[in-house]
């Protein structure tokens, strides 16, 4: 079961956490309706511990990856991503992913349970491409959601909102710690 770097933060709290999708992730925070409100009328924390992450490098990497997938790759540019899926031969969803475009690299966000045999499914057709897929441990991925969540995240530092394009993201420091901040609808 993978633990993600906000476990021990989670437990030291008295969380309750449950296994979800290959990692443990907290039940909840307090009474339902009070989550609610804050995301509908605030802003709210959500730890997506289940998520995962892939960084994929080398000369062909956007032009290998959109031709092995749902989504358009090849005209993004670094500060941009997209939602895509990867289907074997018979069009059966291996996994869903946000990749993110760096200025040298690319990076794939999908389940942790999915990232091993993606890989393993996308270097099948690897031939001469220059490509390279790499785990990327450790990071922990959150979701801020509501009406408030621009308001608190200037509260912790982040100065420039991604750009209005969904999935733009920019990379900040917050309280100290290195994040991306992603724009999702």
């Amino acid at each position: 079961m993978n633990e993600s770097s906000l476990t021990a933060a989670h437990r030291a709290r008295g969380v309750a956490l449950s296994p979800f999708k290959g990692a443990l992730i907290p039940d909840a925070f307090g009474p339902l309706a009070d989550e609610v409100a804050a995301a509908t009328s605030g802003a709210a924390l959500a730890d997506l511990g289940w998520l995962g992450h892939v960084q994929v490098t080398g000369r062909h990497r956007q032009r290998f990856l959109h031709a092995k997938c749902t989504c358009q790759v090849t005209a993004l540019q670094a500060g941009q991503g997209n939602f895509g899926m990867v289907l074997d031969d018979k069009g059966k969803l291996i996994a869903q992913f946000v990749v993110d475009v760096e200025a040298d690299a690319l990076r794939m966000e999908l389940g942790r349970e999915d990232a091993e045999r993606t890989v393993a499914h996308l270097l099948r057709y690897k031939v001469a491409d220059r490509v390279d897929f790499a785990p990327e441990p450790g990071l922990a991925v959150l979701a801020l959601v509501g009406p408030r969540a621009a308001d608190v995240l200037g509260q912790a530092g982040l100065s420039a909102l991604p750009g209005d394009a969904a999935y733009a993201f920019v990379d900040a420091t917050l309280a100290g710690i290195p994040a991306r901040v992603r724009r999702t609808s």
